[in-house]
């Protein structure tokens, strides 16, 4: 389902790169693009002795500890520094810039809606290294 999903929200980011319009949402559907690709690539996921089918059960049985208080986005960023290291700044660029666009003013220039797409392609390739994904130019 997250492959689907993934799928879905690149084909969106690259229809409205070619645009040249909506640049936020470019950014926007890039990071949740990522976030898809991600956790298709994760889960299901062991950790000991513990199992997890999905983000949602590894975030919700981790943050019963006391230790464990992030938000579910920090969350998912820890766990991709641990266990997809090569996607990690890729991804954390895409969610603060995701953030930025979405609550600080919504004004993205084509060049950073160009670089969210290329740390897409790059995400994309840890999670499918037999795809390859070039970004639209425009």
């Amino acid at each position: 389902m997250n492959t689907s999903l993934a799928l879905l929200n690149e084909s969106l980011c690259d229809h409205l790169l070619s645009t040249g319009m909506w640049n936020d949402w470019v950014v926007t559907t890039a990071f949740y693009s990522a976030r898809y690709f991600i956790e298709s690539c994760l889960f299901p996921l062991t950790l000991g002795s513990d199992s997890y089918a999905d983000f949602d059960e590894y975030y919700l049985d981790r943050n019963k500890h006391d230790d464990f208080s992030r938000d579910s986005h920090q969350s998912r960023i820890t766990l991709v520094h641990k266990k997809m290291k090569s996607a990690h700044d890729a991804y954390k660029f895409l969610y603060e810039a995701s953030i930025s666009a979405r609550y600080d003013g919504y004004q993205v220039d084509i060049e950073e809606a160009r670089i969210a797409r290329s740390r897409l392609a790059l995400i994309k390739k840890c999670c499918l290294p037999e795809t390859t994904t070039t970004p639209i130019k425009t």
